[in-house]
């Protein structure tokens, strides 16, 4: 369940820095790490329809429809604000990331968020 976090909404117009240095759209990281954790994902290629991962990436074009729209992924039916926290975690316990608060957004479900942003609780 989503408490209330203190870190931001996720935005798809901002920029992070990675692991490298190198600055990085924010719907560009967001959609690097959903096509990290994608079971339809290869070492370098999508399965589904053989684009580069890379591609996909910058395109911010998932075949599946787990791309950003507006710093907000659509995963297992529910809306959460950048990379989904299960994500997040899933990415460091597996070393594909080594710090997954930098990962853009805060990864909390959207409506919950929203809910306690609502009611003050935040």
């Amino acid at each position: 369940m989503c408490g209330p976090c203190n870190k931001s909404k996720a935005s798809s117009a901002g920029y992070t820095k990675s692991a490298d240095g190198r600055m990085i759209r924010d719907d560009v990281m967001t959609s690097a790490a959903m096509c990290a954790a994608c079971p339809h994902a290869g070492l370098v290629m999508c399965l589904v329809d053989g684009k580069a991962l890379t591609t996909h990436a910058r395109a911010v074009d998932c075949p599946k429809g787990r791309h950003p729209s507006d710093g907000v992924v659509r995963w297992l039916g529910v809306k959460w604000y950048g990379v989904p926290f299960p994500i997040r975690w899933w990415l460091n316990r597996k070393q594909l990331v080594s710090n997954p608060d930098r990962l853009p957004g805060c990864g909390c479900i959207r409506f919950l968020k929203d809910l306690t942003d609502k009611l003050g609780l935040t």
